[in-house]
């Protein structure tokens, strides 16, 4: 029987978490499934988004697409972002992720997607078929446990099941040059390796700001700080009180991280893990060489 490229259906969603699970999680010593680290990917309503090859009832190889509006530059954009590529073991390195990348590429131009992105350690691999490496992002690290501050006070640390999306929204509107529109159901994201993600909401003098934060036990992993750059130093101070070491995801130009580089000790790298694939006339790599998307949004 020869293989079989096609769309993932909910009872084959059911086969494949374990084995993604296995891999990308408890292999690695983490916990949580993708299932309800990423609940708006890997879920019934999203099946049919989940591409798989099949061969004797085997599933050989998949990959994960969430589709995605992008603004940027006063437009916005239609996009896939593409995550959990695996090919069974006995069965790598015969081709099966090229055509299943290729197989889904070309369902997504069908379907009107402008571009698509990835991330990963191994760009060699995507590069060969056509995949371009662009990525502003930066990776700081910065000593936390320091004495509470009395800014930290004024720091709200709301779960993101109760906290106000709309507000957010309205902040981002206001402060991102670029952004994923997010629907409710996309806050409900726990990045790897966190354990959970809080809000820390600070507000003074009609001045507003907040952080996304991933806690992965002594560690806080800020996936975005967005607001007025006034209200920064309070989150900051919060952050160093509760955690012993703080990661902080964010690219070059923000203005979080312009005021991280002036205010604080942080320690920042590049991180280029970033691949873009254009799928329209529309996308092109000086374009997107200028887009960044948070860690957060990321599958």
């Amino acid at each position: 029987m020869s293989a079989v490229l096609r769309n993932c259906t909910s009872t084959d969603l059911e086969r494949l978490l374990p084995v993604l699970d296995e891999n990308f999680i408890y292999s690695k010593g983490r916990s949580k499934s993708l299932a309800s680290r990423f609940p708006s990917v890997y879920c019934a309503a999203n099946a049919h988004n989940i591409y798989l090859v099949e061969e004797a009832g085997e599933i050989l190889s998949a990959l994960a697409v969430k589709h995605v509006d992008w603004h940027a530059d006063g437009h916005v954009w239609r996009g896939a972002m593409i995550g959990g590529v695996i090919t069974s073991l006995d069965r790598r390195g015969q081709g099966w992720a090229s055509r299943l990348l290729a197989s889904t590429e070309q369902a997504l131009r069908i379907a009107g997607i402008d571009f698509a992105v990835l991330w990963t350690a191994q760009p060699a691999f995507y590069a060969r078929l056509g995949w371009n490496v662009q990525d502003s992002g930066m990776f700081g690290e910065m000593s936390g446990g320091s004495d509470v501050d009395p800014l930290s006070d004024r720091v709200q640390v709301v779960s993101m099941a109760d906290a106000k999306l709309a507000d957010i929204e309205c902040l981002r509107q206001k402060h991102c040059a670029f952004r994923i529109q997010r629907h409710a159901e996309d806050y409900g994201q726990i990045p790897i390796p966190a354990n959970c993600v809080e809000l820390l909401w600070s507000e003074q003098d009609g001045q507003t700001a907040y952080a996304l934060v991933g806690d992965a036990d002594q560690t806080g992993i800020v996936y975005e700080m967005v607001g007025a750059p006034e209200r920064f130093a309070a989150l900051m101070a919060n952050l160093s009180a509760r955690y012993q070491r703080i990661y902080v995801n964010d690219f070059k130009s923000s203005e979080s991280y312009d005021w991280l580089a002036s205010n604080t000790d942080i320690r920042w790298q590049e991180k280029p893990l970033t691949m873009w694939r254009a799928l329209s006339d529309k996308v092109n790599a000086e374009l997107v060489s200028q887009w960044y998307i948070p860690y957060f949004d990321r599958i």
